[in-house]
């Protein structure tokens, strides 16, 4: 992560924290699929849902990973582990 995309981080109560570190790890601890964890942690840590513009803007993603995250999601989306938004950018949690 660069440094400035590190200080648009905002900081999160207590309790939150706890409650999202306890999400990040149930869904690492189950997983078995690198790429499918890494969609559900970013749908975790942005309230259960996210769009990849907006996080390519955020983060300053390159078009590559964000076509390969949208070819991921259109996979899982496909075998209804994720779904898709009403943009094809869009995703949540099944």
């Amino acid at each position: 992560m660069r440094k400035e995309n590190i200080k648009s981080i905002q900081p999160v109560e207590t309790n939150e924290s706890e409650e999202l570190l306890s999400a990040i790890v149930s869904e690492l601890a189950s997983s078995e699929d690198f790429i499918l964890t890494y969609i559900k942690t970013l749908c975790i840590v942005n309230g259960g849902k996210f769009n990849l513009d907006e996080l390519r803007d955020r983060y300053g993603w390159r078009l590559a990973k964000v076509q390969a995250l949208s070819s991921a999601i259109n996979h899982f989306a496909a075998r209804g582990l994720v779904k898709r938004g009403a943009t094809t950018n869009d995703c949540s949690l099944a």
